[in-house]
Parts: structure tokens; C-alpha cells; sequence
């Protein structure tokens, strides 16, 4: 149920103490139970799955990158580039050049 949340809420930022307090449950132990099941903290596992969403939508749209940073919910395009770096091992334009040959679609346009 919470994996459920923090997947329809990937694009905005996620606070522990908002997961804790809606899901009336000790931010310690939503720790202990996230690190249990998915070997990372709930906001890392909300950061995964944004970067995910970010890889496809890189991948399969002509968005610009400052956009996807935007429905994503990051501070700005620096912040975005950052942590997709440091997560994927390069840059989000990068990325992109890896993947510029294969067919391309707009999502939610």
C-alpha cells in the first residue's frame, strides 16, 4: 500500500514524516520495513522509481529535459541532472544520446 503512494506521488518530493503520518506508523519503522523488503529507505525507493519514470520517459519522448524535471517534482534541472548521475552513472542528456535512434513518442500530450 505505501509503494502504491509513492508511486502515484512521483512527481512532487515525499517527506518520511508525511508517509509516517498518513500511514499512521513510526518513521523508524517505516525505515526498518522499507530496508527490510527493498534494501533502501522509503525516500530512496521514491527516488528509484522517479529516475525510473525519468529513464523511460528520456527513452520514449522529445520532452526536454527541464520539463521532465519538472513532472517529476525536482527542484530544478541541476538537482535532476545531479541525481540521475550520481544514480545512472550519467548524465540525463547523455542518456538520452544513448537511446536518440529508436522511436519516440510524447507522453500526455
Amino acid at each position: 500500500m505505501i509503494e502504491r503512494y509513492i508511486a502515484a506521488h512521483v512527481h512532487r518530493e515525499l517527506k518520511l514524516d508525511e508517509l509516517s503520518e498518513r500511514f499512521h506508523i513510526s518513521k523508524y519503522y517505516l525505515i526498518h520495513l522499507f530496508n527490510k523488503v527493498f534494501d533502501v529507505s522509503p525516500i530512496q525507493y521514491h527516488q528509484r522509481i522517479r529516475l525510473e519514470r525519468a529513464k523511460n520517459m528520456i527513452r520514449h519522448t522529445l520532452m526536454p529535459l527541464q520539463e521532465i524535471a519538472d513532472q517529476l517534482g525536482f527542484s530544478g534541472i541541476h538537482a535532476f541532472s545531479r541525481a540521475f548521475k550520481k544514480k545512472v552513472g550519467v548524465s540525463p542528456a547523455g542518456f538520452r544520446k544513448e537511446f536518440r535512434n529508436e522511436p519516440r513518442k510524447e507522453l500526455g500530450r
